[in-house]
């Protein structure tokens, strides 16, 4: 009886032990403190799939995103024969090529109005960067918040956006989402985060 409840309190302490390390933000399920702790996320990158579906097609590719502060690069590169394309940008320019050699690059003010214009997506990549964090935009409106029992956000709506968040992982500390959908209207965005790297 003595043997099994010390091996129960000792697998009891390793889980702790275990846990210490990790930072559940959020955890009191306001928002402001998991805003608190993303901010120091401002140089990383991720890796895993994208789904984007419009009313006329669909597009399912690799994705690759690396940000530092305020500038970005994103590469999805589809299946064969979809092709491929390259964002990178700023808050004051962005640049969009594609694997077509007949295209030349396209620039516009802000990634959304030259997706929309070049390939007919409306992806919302100034919000992107802070929901794959699992916060909404903190400067602008977000409402209708739901938390896991953890105080994860689960959901939110923003700009028009639904946004719903399915499972967390831990990534050097930080409780970062695994897989994100997001739904405007009949635009709809899928994506699943295989890997983040994260230089804090």
């Amino acid at each position: 009886m003595k043997t099994a409840l010390t091996l129960l309190v000792l697998a009891f302490l390793l889980n702790a032990c275990n846990l210490s390390g990790i930072r559940y933000i959020g955890r009191t399920g306001e928002i402001s403190a998991r805003h608190a702790l993303t901010d120091e996320i401002n140089i990383w990158a991720i890796k895993g799939r994208i789904s984007i579906i419009t009313p006329e097609d669909a597009w399912n590719g690799s994705l690759n995103w690396h940000q530092v502060t305020d500038s970005f690069e994103i590469k999805i590169i589809g299946p064969l024969g979809q092709g491929s394309l390259h964002v990178t940008g700023d808050k004051n320019l962005v640049t969009l090529k594609t694997s077509d050699k007949k295209k030349k690059p396209v620039t516009a003010p802000d990634a959304e109005s030259l997706l929309t214009k070049e390939m007919g997506w409306e992806l919302p990549v100034s919000q992107l960067r802070y929901w794959v964090k699992g916060v909404p935009n903190p400067f602008n409106t977000f409402t209708k918040v739901v938390f896991d029992k953890n105080g994860r956000p689960m959901s939110f709506e923003q700009s028009g956006w639904s946004v719903q968040f399915f499972g967390y992982k831990v990534f050097k500390g930080y409780d970062l989402p695994r897989k994100i959908f997001m739904q405007k209207n009949e635009f709809k965005v899928k994506m699943i985060i295989k890997n983040w790297d994260l230089e804090i």
